[in-house]
C-alpha cells in the first residue's frame, strides 16, 4: 500500500487540479480565490487562527513550516483589530495573491510536482506542473467520496471536510459530472453552508463575478 505523503489543504487543492490521465496540472481548474480559502482553513485547522461567522477572532503566531502561510499569519496578527480589517472575506482577497504560484513552487520543492519550462510559438515564455505520482487526483477525489458518503465510509475526517466544502465552490461538476450525479454534487456543497471561510470564498467570487460584468 502506498503511503501517502502529508499534505496541506492548499497543496491539495492543486493536487486535485491535476488531469487524471496526463497528471498535468489543469491551471483553468486552479482558482487563487479558492486557494486563499484554503491556507485560511489551513490556519484554523492548525489553530493559527480562529473564526466567527464573518471574521477572524484570534491570532496565534505559530510556526507553520509553511512559508506563504506564515506570511499570511504574520499579515493577519500584524492587523489593526477593528471589525473591518479581520474580515474573512477581506482575508480571502489578499491572500489570493501570488498564491497559485506559491503553492506550485512549492509543491515542486517537495518533489511531489515537476516543473516544465517551455516557449509558447518560440517566444512566451510558460511552465507546465505535472504530479510524479499521478495517482493525486483518484487519491483526493477518494478523500471528497468518503466525506460525501458517510453511511458508507464512516464520520470524515475535519480535514476531509473542508477539502469537500472547498471542492464544491467551484469543481464539484468536475468530480461528479453529469445529470445522474446531481444529488452528489447537491451533497458536495452542503459543507459549504457551515463553514465561513468558504462562505467568504463564495461572497469573493460573486463581487468579481459583478466587477467583471460591469467592466
Amino acid at each position: 500500500m502506498y503511503d501517502w505523503p502529508a499534505t496541506s489543504l492548499p497543496e491539495d487543492m492543486v493536487l486535485i487540479c491535476t488531469d487524471p490521465q496526463s497528471a498535468v496540472v489543469k491551471r483553468t481548474q486552479l482558482n487563487s480565490r479558492v486557494l486563499a480559502g484554503a491556507v485560511l482553513l489551513e490556519l484554523v485547522q492548525r489553530s493559527a487562527i480562529t473564526v466567527d461567522a464573518k471574521r477572524i477572532t484570534g491570532v496565534w503566531p505559530l510556526p507553520l513550516g509553511d512559508p506563504f502561510a506564515e506570511a499570511i499569519l504574520a499579515d493577519i496578527n500584524r492587523a489593526r483589530p477593528s471589525r473591518s480589517s479581520l474580515r474573512l472575506s477581506r482575508w480571502v482577497d489578499k491572500a489570493s495573491r501570488k498564491v497559485d504560484r506559491a503553492y506550485l513552487d512549492r509543491l515542486t520543492a517537495r518533489g511531489l510536482l515537476y516543473a516544465r519550462p517551455r516557449r509558447l510559438l518560440g517566444v512566451f515564455p510558460s511552465t507546465t506542473w505535472t504530479a510524479v505520482n499521478p495517482a493525486w487526483f483518484v487519491h483526493l477525489t477518494a478523500r471528497v467520496d468518503h466525506a460525501v458518503r458517510p453511511e458508507a465510509y464512516g464520520p470524515p475526517t475535519t480535514s476531509d471536510l473542508y477539502l469537500t466544502a472547498l471542492v464544491g465552490v467551484t469543481l464539484s461538476r468536475r468530480l461528479y459530472p453529469g445529470w445522474d450525479n446531481r444529488p452528489l454534487r447537491r451533497r458536495i456543497s452542503d459543507p459549504s453552508h457551515v463553514n465561513p471561510i468558504v462562505n467568504a470564498v463564495e461572497q469573493v467570487l460573486a463581487a468579481d463575478a459583478r466587477r467583471r460584468s460591469d467592466d
